[in-house]
């Protein structure tokens, strides 16, 4: 009997690991048109997970996505705080134990305790905005290493209901999990509920007009000349209908959301229709009456914590929990919908907050960037995008997220991009690539239109080997499986397959051979599962190319700029093991969630280095203040500084209320107000002359354009934005005023700087009287060294609120002169919305004509009542606010900066006569300075040299 061979087997090779590197996230920048070689999925991994994991930490700095030049983990600075830190370390080594020592130098051991903490470094704000279900969430969940937080939270079921931010731990927060929920003022609660109300009525209206026409029709006396109720001539009148009908069924899930404890007006959904069914005709009686349940409802307001900068109460709540489950309980009723609350007797309150803002300790990401969760664009529910009154463009950078098979068509995201895209950095956050990266038909498509990869080409063709291989041998080993069942095996003569009987040693042999062979087949299906990972990332490779072009082409067309990034939130979470994906994985590194980490932390690489400095200063004023404790003599006999020191803090607060914010009211009066009063006929007339205009439009598409507050399109009418028009004049007055606004408040704001700065100078000037007085201000003494340094400190506190203060300005002239998008109204568009809900009110026979005149008479309106003052009203007072609380804060550093003074001061009169100890730690300070200094200066120059590197390789 002839001996037949085994099967072939495939060449032994090393074992690929089988988990994705800890390091693969530090190479995504190294990926050329070579990708790493790991591409198994973790199987192992998803069998141990069968119970969802709702955190996951990263084991190491590399893995969060960063590589080692990353300013945020460079280890050098790292060991330069530690430094910095030492200096105070070491001072209070020579501090001996005992109660009348530490009295005396009080501060000092303060002082030098809190230089222990490095200075928090400004965090970067990121708005996210887009569709609803584009990603917006996941992408945050991914980022910050915390899967389905927003779920767990309550916050998103598909869609975000409420803006909400993400954030390190708040000053106050003593557990992981803490939020603070902002709600609205009292006059955003009363615009809401008006509109809420109109949206209702005028569905109601479109109701009953529906049925007289199906009236009219049955007894055919319709008279189409001027009814809206027309659909042989009326473009889109289902759309219309279903508009409103959207709006409508928000309004009343709101009503139902806020009210359902007054079981008499709104115990059950019939109840709450027949009430409204009452209140019709009777807006603001309505309103006023909602109004009184909403204040019962609402909070009172809330002490800010004592820590915090504001000096002001606000209506806000405060929770904290240790766990998101926890949290997620106290968040319900502000975070949640009738729909979810149905099962429990509680009011939801969501509808009536601003923004809620999650703080969560220990994740190593938030410590760089603040992310913001905006409600999606085309959430049918039209309350939820317009659920919060902040301003998305007051931020450092927006993400633009959109589904990549629809980004390039997305009305969303075009509209996002042309409102910010000019003035703020911009990110397009492509999702769901995995959707399309084993998409072999486009990926034809593709390679033919020139995309090739040649690494995917030749990935294919071993695949199909590999596939064609293992149905061969699957087959020959049934064969051999059915025979040795029979007791036969098989044997080739001259290249032929003969079955025969064999022995039983026979068919051991072959079964042997059989298991041989089944592992062999393992090996080759290994190989197959391999080549598929491989070749979906490899596809993707190929489809980045093309989306990326696309992308370029659009932006280029458009003349805008974007950064591009492509994301799978799904295949991120797979390859943590936070998730089971089916089929293969693209690789960690191309889920685009390692990118997006290290282009947060390269963007806030300045914001690190300055975070640096700002310790070595402290560190100096520190060093200048122990000169001052350690060497006392001079200071003794000059008390009364003292005196000139509470003097000048007593004036600060005085100086931004009295001329600085005087200065404010008085330029907004001169750059906007005046103007626009002057210029009001002129924008009276041009207003209604456009509305007028659209007299001979079809009622249906007035219709249409009011149930959209004036941003829509039609087949016969193309894409208007009523706001646009009715505000260009208004606009442009606007612009042509804003550069003298911003001139005349910078000089403002520099008056205000050489105030503060002459008060702390201030101190020096008193203390130029008797001889030891004067010795107090020399200019080599060290009380004189100190000072200075606290006057650098207070240059770069002013210098800090102006940047701060020049973005919200940013964001103010868009609000005020660019219209906005659906989910996030400008103050033109806030301005317009009363008119548009006086518009769905209009009813009967002479539709067109009645809403033209209500139009008219709206933007015809005079005094504070007009939209154009209105405009000017929400310009004055955002910058207002904005500019107290960048002054506020400033304020308060520079009165600490007076009590720095101060306490060091104290150290030198605190000691008492007789004491014997503290003249023996001021000699072991005076001894201890010289090192000090030195230490001090080695630093600096070293950060500096580290700050060129940088530079250099920007």
């Amino acid at each position: 009997m002839v001996t037949h061979k085994p099967l072939p087997t495939p060449s032994p090779e090393k074992e690929d690991e089988l988990f994705v590197s800890d390091t693969d996230d530090a190479n995504v920048e190294a990926r050329t048109s070579e990708p790493p070689r790991n591409l198994k999925q973790p199987l192992k991994l998803l069998k141990k997970a069968p119970k969802r994991s709702y955190d996951f930490s990263y084991a190491t700095y590399l893995e969060e996505g960063l590589s080692i030049t990353s300013a945020a983990y460079d280890p050098r600075l790292v060991k330069l705080k530690e430094a910095l830190a030492q200096i105070g370390l070491d001072v209070t080594e020579l501090i001996p134990e005992g109660d009348l020592v530490k009295a005396v130098f009080a501060h000092l051991l303060r002082t030098a305790a809190a230089l222990k903490i490095a200075p928090s470094k400004r965090k970067r704000h990121i708005c996210l905005v887009g569709d609803s279900g584009a990603g917006k969430s996941s992408i945050i969940n991914c980022i910050l290493g915390i899967p389905e937080l927003a779920l767990v939270l309550g916050l998103a079921k598909s869609v975000t209901m409420v803006a909400t931010s993400y954030e390190s731990a708040f000053p106050w927060q003593t557990k992981r999990f803490a939020a603070r929920i902002v709600l609205l003022s009292h006059r955003e609660i009363r615009a809401k509920l008006r509109g809420l109300c109109a949206d209702y009525f005028s569905y109601q209206l479109e109701l009953v007009e529906v049925r007289k026409v199906a009236q009219a029709r049955a007894v055919k006396t319709l008279d189409v000349e001027d009814n809206e109720g027309d659909a042989s001539k009326a473009e889109q009148p289902s759309e219309v209908r279903e508009t409103k009908r959207e709006a409508a069924q928000s309004a009343f899930e709101v009503f139902r959301s806020l009210f359902r404890k007054r079981e008499k007006e709104f115990g059950n959904d019939e109840r709450g229709k027949e009430f409204l069914r009452l209140a019709d005709g009777k807006l603001e009686e309505t309103v006023n009456e909602f109004m009184k349940w909403c204040t019962d409802l609402l909070p009172k307001a809330t002490e800010q914590p004592a820590n915090s900068n504001s000096r002001k109460k606000t209506n806000s709540v405060q929770l904290e929990a240790e766990t998101q489950e926890k949290l997620h309980t106290q968040l319900q009723m502000y975070a949640e919908s009738e729909q979810t609350l149905s099962k429990t007797p509680n009011s939801s309150l969501w509808a009536l907050v601003s923004k809620i803002h999650i703080g969560i300790r220990d994740v190593p990401i938030l410590e760089h960037a603040i992310f913001v969760d905006w409600p999606g664009a085309s959430d049918k529910n039209s309350l939820r995008a317009k659920a919060s009154n902040q301003r998305v463009s007051d931020c450092d950078e927006i993400w633009i997220v959109g589904q990549i098979s629809r980004v390039t068509t997305n009305r969303t995201v075009a509209d996002a991009l042309h409102r910010y895209a000019a003035i703020k950095p911009c990110a397009i956050v492509c999702t769901h690539i995995d959707t399309v990266a084993d998409n072999t038909e486009h990926l034809a498509h593709l390679q033919a239109q020139g995309f090739q990869d040649s690494a995917y080409t030749k990935e294919c063709a071993r695949r199909e080997t590999l596939d064609t291989t293992i149905r061969a041998r699957k087959a020959d080993l049934k064969e051999h499986e059915e025979a040795i069942s029979n007791g036969q095996i098989v044997v080739i003569v001259e290249d032929e397959e003969y079955l025969c009987d064999g022995t039983e040693e026979e068919l051991q042999i072959a079964r042997n051979r059989i298991n041989s062979d089944n592992a062999a087949l393992k090996k080759l299906e290994n190989e197959l599962a391999e080549a598929d990972a491989s070749i979906i990332n490899r596809g993707w490779d190929v489809h980045e190319l093309f989306f990326r072009s696309m992308l370029k082409s659009a932006l280029a067309e458009m003349e805008l700029n974007a950064s591009m990034f492509f994301v799978s939130n799904e295949h991120y979470m797979g390859c943590r093991g936070a998730k089971s994906v089916k089929g293969s994985l693209l690789e960690l590194g191309r889920t685009g969630i390692p990118e997006l980490r290290r282009h947060i932390l390269r963007a806030t690489e300045a914001d690190e280095m300055a975070a640096m400095q700002e310790y070595i200063a402290k560190v100096e004023i520190f060093l200048r203040g122990l000169n001052v404790v350690a060497n006392p003599e001079h200071e003794k006999e000059n008390r009364k500084v003292l005196l000139t020191i509470k003097e000048g803090k007593d004036k600060i607060s005085d100086l931004k209320h009295g001329d600085y914010i005087a200065a404010l009211e008085h330029t907004l009066e001169q750059s906007f107000e005046r103007p626009v009063v002057r210029r009001m006929d002129d924008l009276v007339t041009n207003a209604t002359e456009i509305a007028a205009g659209k007299i001979n439009w079809q009622a249906s598409t007035l219709k249409a354009f009011i149930a959209n507050a004036g941003l829509h399109n039609t087949p016969k009418v193309g894409r208007h934005n009523w706001n646009r028009a009715f505000f260009a004049d208004f606009i442009n007055n606007i612009l042509a005023n804003w550069d003298t606004f911003v001139n005349e408040e910078a000089d403002a704001f520099t008056k205000l700087q050489e105030k503060l700065l002459e008060e702390i100078r201030g101190v020096i000037a008193s203390s130029n009287g008797r001889r030891a007085a004067k010795q107090l201000g020399d200019k080599t003494g060290q009380f004189r060294e100190l000072i200075e340094a606290k006057i650098e400190e207070a240059e770069r506190l002013c210098e800090k609120a102006r940047r701060e203060y020049a973005i919200k300005l940013m964001s103010i002239k868009t609000e005020a002169t660019t219209p906005g998008t659906k989910p996030q109204k400008s103050y033109i568009d806030k301005a317009m919305d009363h008119g548009y809900d006086s518009c769905k009110l209009v009813k009967g026979r002479g539709y067109r004509r009645s809403v033209i005149n209500t139009l008219k008479s709206y933007v015809a309106k005079r005094s504070k009542s007009s939209p154009f003052r209105s405009v000017v009203i929400d310009i004055k007072t955002a910058v207002e606010e904005d500019a107290n609380a960048q002054v506020e804060v400033l304020v308060d550093a520079v009165e600490g900066i007076f009590d720095d003074i101060t306490g060091w001061l104290e150290s030198v009169f605190a000691e008492q006569a007789g004491d014997a100890v503290a003249p023996v730690v001021r000699k072991g300070l005076q001894k201890y300075l010289p090192d000090a200094l030195q230490r001090h200066q080695d630093i600096k120059t070293r950060l500096d040299e580290i700050i060129k590197e940088y530079q250099n390789a920007t």
